[in-house]
C-alpha cells in the first residue's frame, strides 16, 4: 500500500525532475523541497496549536497553582481552557502520519535512485512508457565533489545533517529559562516529565542523524540535510520564533560581546 500511495508517485515526480536536469544531487534537492512544501498544509494544524499553547501559557501556569494537588482538575480544567481558545490536541495527528509515509516513500526511492542497480526493476513503476529509463540515460551522480551513490568519506553531509537536525530539535522546544528548566527536571509532573524527555531527545536526534548517515550513500544523507534545513525555515516561519533556539542564541551573543 506505501509503494502504490506513495512511493510509487514519488518515483513519477522524481523522472519529471529528470527531465529537468539529469544530475542526482540536483534532481534530491529539487524532488526533496518540493514534497516538503507540498507537505506544508498537513503540518499547519500543529503548528496552530503550539502557537495557541504558547500564548496561553501564563492561564496554564495559574491552572497548575490552583489545582496543583488535583490532577483530575487540573486536567478538566486545561480541557475547558483549550475548548475556549480552540485548540484541539489531537488534530494534526492524521495528517501527521500521511506526511510521515510520505517521507517514508520520498525516502525509498531516493535509495533506490541512488543504487540503481535493476533498471527494469525501477522502470515497471513509471506510469508512462515515454518517461521510463533506457540503458542510454546517464543520471550524473557526482554533486561537486560528493559521489551520490557512495558514502560520504568527508563527513561533510552527516554533519550538516546532525547540526540541521539539532538546530530544528531545538526550536521545537518551549521557550524556558534556566530557573523554569530546573524546576521542571526536578518535577514529577508528568507533563515536566514528558519535557524532560523532549529535552534528552533533541540531543539524542542529531547524534542518531549523523551516525545513521555516516553509513547510507551520499544522496540519502543529502535528502536529510535538505530535509532539516526546511524543517528550521518552516518552523520559524510558523511560529514565528526560534522556539528554545532562543536561549541559546543569547548566550552567543554574550560571548560575543565580551
Amino acid at each position: 500500500m506505501i509503494y502504490v500511495l506513495f512511493e510509487q508517485p514519488m518515483l513519477n515526480l522524481m523522472v519529471v525532475f529528470y527531465q529537468i536536469t539529469s544530475n542526482l544531487g540536483v534532481l534530491i534537492i529539487l524532488l526533496t523541497l518540493f514534497i516538503k512544501a507540498v507537505m506544508v498544509p498537513f503540518m499547519i494544524p500543529t503548528y496552530k496549536n503550539m502557537k495557541k499553547q504558547k500564548e496561553i501559557k501564563p492561564e496554564i501556569d495559574k491552572l497548575k497553582s490552583k489545582y496543583k494537588d488535583d490532577k483530575k482538575k487540573l486536567a478538566e480544567a486545561q480541557m475547558e481552557l483549550f475548548k475556549q481558545h480552540g485548540i484541539n490536541p489531537t488534530s494534526g495527528c492524521l495528517s501527521q502520519i500521511v506526511m510521515i509515509f510520505a517521507l517514508i516513500g520520498l525516502y525509498q526511492v531516493v535509495q533506490k535512485v541512488s543504487v540503481l542497480q535493476n533498471l527494469t526493476e525501477l522502470n515497471n513503476g513509471i506510469y508512462f512508457e515515454f518517461l521510463k529509463f533506457t540503458q542510454s540515460d546517464l543520471l550524473q551522480k557526482n554533486l561537486f565533489f560528493f559521489n551520490m551513490s557512495e558514502i560520504d568519506s568527508t563527513y561533510i553531509l552527516p554533519i550538516l545533517a546532525g547540526i540541521f537536525t539539532l538546530i530544528s530539535s531545538v526550536m521545537m522546544l518551549p521557550e524556558l529559562t534556566e530557573a523554569e528548566k530546573a524546576a521542571k527536571k526536578a518535577s514529577t509532573d508528568p507533563e515536566d516529565i514528558a519535557y524532560s524527555m523532549q529535552q534528552q531527545m533533541a540531543i539524542l536526534a542529531p547524534a542518531m542523524t549523523f551516525f545513521v548517515c555516516i553509513s547510507l550513500p551520499s544522496a540519502l544523507s543529502l535528502y536529510i540535510f535538505v530535509s532539516s534545513v526546511f524543517a528550521v525555515f518552516q518552523q520559524y516561519y510558523m511560529l514565528g520564533n526560534w522556539g528554545g533556539l532562543v536561549q541559546y542564541i543569547s548566550l552567543i551573543k554574550k560571548y560575543l560581546k565580551k
